[in-house]
């Protein structure tokens, strides 16, 4: 039965012992686990400031909206109000950023950027009297469609790129971690989520996060349970290249059953460690306390393998 003393001790010494190379891959990996985020929409969380996660967001107020700081009343809209907000919405456009009822939306794309912009050029040639409240409703959601899609076409990129380079990466960097707890590794270690088995390490990945996805529609606490119980996936992977996606999944499972509650509390224990990071603005975690709990992590994997051998 491993005890939390012991692993916190074993990864601390095997952390100081390969300092700076556990920093950086503990960078990389919090990145991957950060980014990954957003496993549902795809989207990295270093985009999510820019970019409303649902459409939601951009959903008009009533009859109103408010594009770019200008408020539409499509009850009583007139040709100068809207001539007005057209400006407000170009001007935007031209800076490649939009707000929406307060959302800032950034778009990157050159070609939508300018497709919209003729759009809202042509409209101000226009003598909007003539069109009714569902006319300009109509129009409006137009333009919103355009945006929601550039929006898929970003969560469809950010799914691929999480797939085919985060999921294989973050095999490998964990991978790292899990032989640092025996011996010093090397930074080439974090290779091994691609070669030579990428694909496989691609597949069983994916599988581990549909099976987390389909538990956490069942509410938050089972999604929860799920996630530790295959919380070992990744370092079975690095650990055993040749292993089935389903075997690595189910082998998971059976290291984590029974220890899934007494692994939550020891990532509670973390807890002082991780305010203390939060109070140096993530300095601290940088340095010390992530690469600290990843090894820590890497040694439960040691533990619960040497149990299940037995």
């Amino acid at each position: 039965m491993w005890v939390r003393k012991d692993l916190k001790e074993k990864a601390k010494a095997a952390f100081k012992a390969n300092y700076w190379s556990c920093v950086l891959v503990a960078l990389i990996l919090s990145i991957l686990i950060g980014g990954s985020v957003s496993i549902a929409s795809g989207v990295g969380r270093s985009n999510s400031a820019s970019l409303p996660q649902t459409n939601e967001a951009i959903e008009f107020d009533g009859d109103t909206i408010n594009v770019n700081g200008q408020n539409i009343d499509l009850k009583s809209i007139d040709g100068a109000g809207i001539s007005k907000a057209l400006d407000a919405v170009s001007e935007g456009l031209k800076d490649g950023k939009l707000n929406i009822n307060g959302e800032d939306i950034n778009l990157t794309d050159t070609e939508q950027i300018e497709k919209l912009q003729d759009a809202i050029e042509g409209l101000q040639d226009t003598d909007l009297s003539q069109y009714s409240h569902d006319d300009l409703a109509k129009g409006a959601n137009g333009i919103l469609a355009i945006i929601g899609g550039i929006l898929l076409i970003y969560a469809i990129i950010g799914s691929l790129i999480r797939i085919f380079v985060f999921n294989p990466l973050l095999v490998g960097c964990q991978g790292f971690f899990m032989i640092n707890s025996r011996e010093k590794a090397k930074l080439g270690e974090i290779k091994r989520g691609f070669s030579p088995s990428w694909i496989h390490n691609v597949g069983a990945m994916l599988l581990k996060d549909i099976f987390l996805c389909l538990w956490s529609l069942l509410f938050v606490i089972p999604g929860i349970i799920k996630s530790y119980s295959y919380a070992m996936v990744s370092y079975i992977l690095a650990d055993n290249p040749s292993l089935g996606a389903r075997e690595a999944i189910t082998l998971s499972r059976k290291m984590m059953n029974g220890n899934k509650w007494r692994a939550f509390v020891l990532d509670l224990s973390f807890i002082g460690w991780i305010i203390l990071s939060a109070c140096t603005l993530g300095i601290l975690g940088i340095f010390y306390v992530n690469p600290y709990m990843y090894s820590t992590h890497a040694e439960l994997y040691n533990a619960l393998k040497s149990r299940v051998a037995e």
